[in-house]
């Protein structure tokens, strides 16, 4: 009877725990997520693309270059058509 008390007592606790959390991050981006360097923590979910937008745009991946016959040539993102979907990238936070 104690076993079976204490295991109901310990899963109301997380249960309660469990809502709790859910109840704070209703509508925000969980703590300590970042896109691409960019900390989204906490923020109200419609206002993650906007700063998503401001802070990628434009897109500033790693530097890329293509090589042939010992000579190199820089591309930049744009040349690549590399974007960013700011909106689409918040909504699966």
């Amino acid at each position: 009877m104690l076993f079976f008390g204490l295991c109901l007592g310990l899963s109301a606790l997380l249960l309660t725990a469990i809502t709790a959390v859910q109840l704070r991050f209703a509508n925000r981006v969980f703590a300590g997520v970042r896109v691409a360097g960019v900390d989204l923590s906490e923020l109200a979910r419609g206002a993650g693309a906007p700063r998503l937008q401001e802070q990628l745009t434009p897109f500033r991946g790693r530097p890329s270059s293509c090589a042939s016959a010992g000579q190199a040539w820089p591309l930049a993102s744009a040349d690549l058509g590399l974007q960013v979907d700011a909106q689409a990238t918040a909504q699966r936070l």
